[in-house]
């Protein structure tokens, strides 16, 4: 027998995850755009003069972008997490589907 509230619940689960992860991906697709456009300010910073305060600068960017790229890299595997979650939900709802009972 079908449990049509269990796969409701299965169906609803995988419309919770599928917003999540558009929203993920927004936030991701925001902070790439954000990490390009600080890369070409430091780009344009790089044509400075030699000196103690632009090498201090360009020590910090470079300790930021390798934090960013750090959290990126997580969030991009959270939405991994979050397609798997939806694959196993997905199956989940495909056994409920299935007739239960010995098979003649």
């Amino acid at each position: 027998m079908i449990d049509i509230k269990m796969i409701e619940h299965l169906q609803k689960e995988i419309e919770d995850l599928t917003s999540l992860n558009a929203s993920l991906e927004s936030f991701l697709n925001k902070a790439k755009a954000d990490q390009m456009l600080i890369k070409q300010i430091v780009e344009e910073m790089a044509s400075w003069k030699s000196g103690k305060a632009q090498e201090a600068f360009l020590s910090s960017m470079e300790d930021y972008f390798e934090t960013l790229s750090r959290k990126l890299r997580h969030f991009e595997t959270i939405s991994s997490d979050i397609d798997s979650a939806k694959t196993g939900i997905k199956f989940s709802i495909a056994m409920e589907q299935m007739e239960k009972g010995p098979k003649f």
